[in-house]
C-alpha cells in the first residue's frame, strides 16, 4: 500500500525545520505533499515560497492555498494558541 504524507505551514521564510521537517517525512513516505499558505503579514509571495521548496525538495508536490487561517478560523479551535499550534488536547508528555 502507498504511504502519502503532509504538512502545512506559511513557510516564511523556508527555514531548516521546515527542511528537517520535510527530509524526516520523505523517509517514510512514497508521495508528499507541503500545502503552503497565503499570508498576508508577510511581505513573501506565495510563489516565492513554493521556489524555496521546489528547489531543495523537487520530488514534493506542493498545493497553494489562499486562505489562511484567521483569529475566527483555526486560530479560534479549542487547544490553539494564538499563532496557530495545536496546544496539548490529547495524550501529552508533562514535565
Amino acid at each position: 500500500m502507498k504511504k502519502i504524507g503532509f504538512t502545512i505551514g506559511k513557510f516564511a521564510p523556508f527555514h531548516k525545520g521546515h527542511e528537517y521537517l520535510i527530509e524526516t517525512a520523505l523517509k517514510d513516505v512514497d508521495d508528499f505533499y507541503v500545502v503552503i499558505y497565503d499570508t498576508p503579514q508577510f511581505d513573501i509571495d506565495i510563489d516565492t515560497k513554493e521556489k524555496w521548496v521546489k528547489k531543495k525538495f523537487p520530488e514534493v508536490k506542493v498545493i497553494k492555498a489562499f486562505d489562511s487561517p484567521t483569529p475566527s478560523g483555526l486560530w479560534a479551535a479549542p487547544g490553539q494558541s494564538p499563532t496557530g499550534q495545536a496546544g496539548c488536547t490529547g495524550r501529552c508528555a508533562r514535565r
